[in-house]
């Protein structure tokens, strides 16, 4: 929701501006600089306050829902934990509180060869360490969720230019995830996927855009084209 506070807080301080330089003599004028700068320093004060406050809300919207709707083998949110974060962030958006963001979709490869090969507890372990290695590579304020099976997604609400480095980043962690199992090196490999939401296309309609764009994770993976 809009920080009432913040522009109530601004609007308060631009009238008593005003309201001083009505009241001066043309003598005082000069000093009007020094009112404008405690204004301006006033302003970005409040400013700050505010986004330090929705910052501290994303945080606590994410471990509410963790506590919540948590995948009992990852510890991520499952699907009904992200689409409770859906709404959160489809309500942010019609607030104007959120200018959108990205949809990242994530299909952990070699699942099935390592069940069939290793047994279930060689998946559920690959399992475990990819979860751990997406969420040592992504934020706080990211939602990461384990959508079922070998599925894993990632909205981020951040501006486009943010993007890319960000991927490319977490390209170079999840192209090769190794771990030991029963004496043996094994290797997790990865399909991802990009695609933008805003307030003209829907979360889920993004989601829909970046499933369908996996690719095999290398690097320089998703070319700036996706992201139109």
């Amino acid at each position: 929701m809009r920080n009432d506070f913040l522009y109530s807080s601004l609007g308060q301080q631009s009238r008593r501006f005003e309201d001083r330089i009505a009241d001066m003599s043309l003598d005082d004028k000069p000093n009007t600089l020094e009112a404008a700068l405690e204004t301006i320093s006033i302003q970005q004060y409040l400013l700050l306050e505010a986004s330090e406050a929705l910052k501290k809300k994303d945080a606590l919207i994410i471990k509410t829902l963790k506590q919540a709707y948590s995948d009992a083998l990852t510890g991520l949110l499952g699907l009904r934990g992200f689409n409770k974060a859906i709404e959160y962030e489809t309500e942010s958006l019609n607030d104007g509180d959120s200018v959108g963001g990205v949809v990242v979709a994530i299909d952990m490869s070699r699942l099935k060869m390592l069940n069939d090969q290793y047994g279930h507890a060689a998946g559920d372990e690959a399992l475990t360490i990819f979860a751990k290695t997406l969420s040592d590579n992504t934020r706080d304020t990211d939602i990461l969720a384990r959508c079922g099976g070998d599925e894993f997604i990632i909205m981020r609400n951040t501006k486009e230019n943010d993007v890319m480095r960000r991927i490319d980043n977490l390209n170079k962690h999840i192209s090769r995830v190794r771990f030991s199992f029963d004496g043996k090196e094994l290797e997790i490999g990865a399909r991802m996927g990009v695609a933008k939401y805003d307030s003209n296309i829907s979360i889920q309609e993004a989601r829909d855009i970046a499933d369908k764009r996996e690719a095999f994770v290398r690097d320089n993976l998703i070319p700036q084209s996706h992201m139109r």
